[in-house]
């Protein structure tokens, strides 16, 4: 796992990204946070449903910079179909940034990272280089490590 850390992820794969009803094109998203949690899910998966609501839920306890967000890939023929089957679980305020990838081109495009390590969910940097494997809220350590790499003041 620490081979990948510094590894750089191949995010730059699609024109816009959407929030809420709205989309922004990614360069300008890019430049607006230094630090994203790059969350990979895919529709019909039955543990990434919870995983996206888990996210909603429990990313409001932990503190961060504003210069951080978090984008979902998701691969699905659209966003609808898979926010749906989201809904079943529990209803929450969807308000993440996301993008479809219906061609999968985001794991095609980051073959190099094994797959087990993509789907725990990685913060990159200003150069898209990884530095977190995992999600800040899972223990308090990553809540730790997740504030030092961000500068969040607690």
């Amino acid at each position: 796992m620490e081979k990948v850390i510094n590894t750089p992820l191949n995010v730059v794969l699609f024109d816009s990204v959407h929030y809420g009803k709205g989309a922004v094109s990614f360069t300008d998203f890019r430049k607006q946070y230094e630090f994203i949690s790059v969350v990979f899910l895919q529709d019909g998966c039955a543990p990434c449903y919870p995983k996206f609501v888990e996210w909603h839920r429990k990313m409001e306890s932990v503190s961060h910079p504003e210069n951080y967000t978090t984008l979902f890939i998701i691969n699905a023929r659209n966003y609808k179909q898979f926010i749906d089957g989201a809904m079943g679980f529990e209803q929450i305020d969807d308000r993440y940034y996301h993008v479809i990838d219906p061609e999968n081109r985001f794991l095609r495009n980051n073959s190099n990272i094994p797959r087990w390590i993509i789907d725990r969910t990685l913060l990159i940097d200003q150069e898209n280089r990884i530095k977190l494997i995992g999600a800040p809220y899972a223990t308090e350590d990553m809540t730790k490590v997740f504030h030092i790499i961000t500068g969040t003041k607690e």
